[in-house]
């Protein structure tokens, strides 16, 4: 079945939840090697999760039909590869870390590859607008912010590197 054609409005607000998306994921990787106890790099951890898997699905290839993707916004989807994010070991783990209470739960391990997941994140973000780009200009304002964010190449080093200082 075809996905619905979203007007320039519907777009125009969903690229701005894809920018709140990002930023938050950003503030989450800033925010967990800062925050003081155990329980609050818990929970910066759990939201930095949160915003990591609307991020993977909103470069998916299908969804539920008001999900939003990234190929509402353009004609040709570039390649976009996380092979981390799409790997099934990390999304049992995520779903298990996140929606599902189970036995297993504690089990589970507790590293995860932060950089990876904001690395892969970055690098599909960046393919995207890029398409988007040449496929339609006008659009690329509509996520804010986010192609300045991206504009350094390497934003996960230099965060990295905040981190340190």
């Amino acid at each position: 079945m075809a996905r619905k054609v979203r007007g320039p409005a519907a777009l125009k607000s969903a690229a701005l939840t894809i920018e709140y998306e990002y930023r938050m994921l950003l503030v989450g990787f800033l925010a967990w090697g800062r925050a003081p106890t155990t329980e609050e790099r818990n929970l910066v951890l759990e939201a930095f999760l949160v915003h990591t898997r609307n991020l993977r699905d909103f470069f998916a290839k299908s969804g539920q039909s008001d999900d939003i993707l990234a190929r509402d916004f353009v004609s040709q989807m570039p390649r976009i590869a996380m092979p981390y994010l799409r790997s099934k070991p990390f999304r049992k783990r995520l779903n298990r870390k996140l929606a599902h209470l189970s036995y297993s739960r504690p089990r589970l391990t507790s590293g995860w590859e932060r950089e990876t997941i904001c690395r892969e994140i970055e690098v599909a973000m960046r393919r995207f607008l890029e398409r988007l780009q040449e496929e339609n200009p006008r659009r690329v304002p509509w996520f804010g912010d986010v192609p300045g964010i991206l504009a350094p190449l390497g934003t996960v080093a230099t965060l990295a590197e905040e981190l340190e200082a």
